[in-house]
């Protein structure tokens, strides 16, 4: 199976923050060339934080799309991130499932995104922040009340509706998770849903 990686170089980089914008560039892309096959991992995922590395799995010549777009040659070029495009045998991997659930939190997105907006509002009137685009989330409230269920969120600014927009992503191994019948797909971006799509990927093991 083939894999395209990025890791995040600088110490000092916020990787969450970064991790959004990746998935956001990455998005059009599988979006409209991925045909519902490219599959998103993290490879350093653990309950503290998504990590500092992130991964596609799927078809090669999306891959070298993704690999090729004006984004991602740049921070290559600055020295922000690495990349790495491997032919990986998955079966040694845990099988797992990157879950956009949306749903997790007791908010609505469409409520999530108000809260978001009247935060930016107060810390742009309080002078804390210029525009928007300076605002960054907490991120100390990330845990469910379940204990043994846990998420990591980023947040992306949408193209289309010119708002935050925040993803809610769970990892569940497959022992743990239902029975997957039929054909398995993946989002536009590359991640399963509650409802429309759902697929695994092989946890590869970090290669930086």
């Amino acid at each position: 199976m083939n894999y395209l990686s990025f890791k995040i170089i600088p110490d000092d980089a916020d990787p969450r923050f970064l991790l959004g914008y990746i998935l956001q560039e990455a998005h059009p892309i599988i979006a409209r060339y991925g045909n519902n096959k490219i599959g998103t991992l993290f490879p350093e995922w653990n309950v503290d934080e998504p990590g500092r590395s992130i991964a596609f799995c799927g078809a090669l010549d999306v891959l070298n799309r993704i690999m090729k777009h004006e984004y991602f040659r740049v921070m290559i070029d600055a020295g922000v991130l690495k990349y790495k495009l491997l032919d990986i045998d998955p079966i040694n991997h845990q099988k797992v499932i990157f879950l956009k659930n949306q749903k997790i939190t007791s908010n609505t997105p469409k409520r999530q995104q108000g809260k978001i907006k009247r935060i930016i509002k107060r810390q742009i009137e309080r002078g804390e922040i210029q525009s928007a685009r300076e605002y960054r989330p907490r991120t100390d409230q990330q845990q469910t009340d379940m204990p043994d269920v846990f998420y990591h969120l980023f947040f992306l600014d949408s193209k289309s509706t010119e708002q935050i927009m925040p993803l809610c992503i769970q990892m569940i191994p497959v022992a743990e998770s239902e029975g997957i019948v039929g054909t398995q797909t993946f989002d536009h971006y590359g991640f399963s849903t509650l409802e429309q799509h759902r697929a695994v990927v092989p946890l590869i093991s970090p290669i930086f």
